[in-house]
């Protein structure tokens, strides 16, 4: 298993990971990152987690993780996938002379959505040929030239979901997320080695500890230690993948003080050992 790309959205505003291929169960731990994602599935049957919702995986399925949302993914078997991620900002220059189109992106990107899954037999055929599109400009356009290329693949992409998913034309919906929990996330990265202090984490953002943790809860679906907890252990699959730090030195590192006890969770939650996983990894 490999982990989820991390895109430097200052960068590379657009970026694209083309039929990506698992042969073995994919499993994440819950992450986030500041991009926007899309990602379709070929082939592969699973759940994707978001907050407390479950959502099925299966071919010809659609799924859209806003900036900033907790999820993880659990899949059998073989898994096929394009996952394009990109920065919104990025894109609002694309689409701002198509009003419906436009106010259809600000929901998905900024509004608290109840539909983050998309399937429909017309759906399926026009992303697949839109990525393949993509994939063939790309290759025969300047570096410099590639934002619009991207900037027309979503143009087509909403296209096809405002026409195939009427549940989308609904009502203007809540705004998803306060700018405070952001804050409350990056936080979490800069410190999730450390001994979690919920009132270290109020006082630097001059919340408080009540308001940070139901807060936190209500809106991600998970607690801050349950976050903590992943992040670390996102941590750990990442170091014994690549590096050759003993299991003890890996424990240490992210901020467990007893080996065992870091062992026992994470194949609590990876379902196999550290040692298994790094000799899974190797085999890939």
């Amino acid at each position: 298993m490999k982990l989820s790309t991390n895109v430097n959205l200052r960068r590379e505003p657009f970026h694209i990971n083309y039929r990506k291929t698992s042969e073995s169960q994919q499993w994440e731990v819950f992450h986030f990152h500041q991009a926007m994602e899309l990602l379709y599935v070929y082939e592969g049957t699973g759940t994707a987690i978001v907050g407390h919702r479950m959502l099925p995986i299966e071919p010809g399925t659609l799924l859209l993780f806003q900036p900033f949302q907790l999820h993880r993914l659990v899949v059998s078997d073989r898994f096929v996938r394009t996952v394009l991620m990109f920065d919104p900002h990025a894109v609002e220059a694309y689409i701002q002379p198509f009003g419906r189109i436009r106010h259809l992106f600000q929901s998905l990107w900024k509004s608290g959505l109840q539909q983050q899954s998309f399937r429909h037999p017309k759906l399926g055929p026009e992303l697949e040929e839109a990525f393949d599109r993509l994939v063939r400009h790309l290759s025969t356009v300047p570096y410099d030239k590639q934002a619009d290329e991207y900037g027309l693949l979503l143009l087509s992409c909403l296209h096809s979901l405002s026409a195939y998913d009427r549940r989308l034309e609904a009502k203007e919906l809540p705004k998803r997320m306060p700018h405070h929990i952001e804050a409350v996330i990056l936080w979490l990265e800069d410190h999730y080695k450390e001994k979690l202090s919920l009132e270290q984490l109020a006082a630097d953002l001059h919340l408080s500890p009540y308001y940070v943790s139901h807060s936190f809860t209500q809106i991600t679906g998970s607690s801050i230690t349950d976050y903590m907890l992943g992040r670390r252990i996102k941590e750990a699959c990442r170091l014994l993948e690549t590096t050759s730090l003993t299991i003890s030195a890996i424990a240490l590192d992210i901020g467990f003080s007893n080996p065992s006890y870091f062992c026992k969770l994470f194949k609590q939650y990876v379902g196999v050992t550290p040692l298994k996983f790094r000799e899974q990894a190797r085999r890939v």
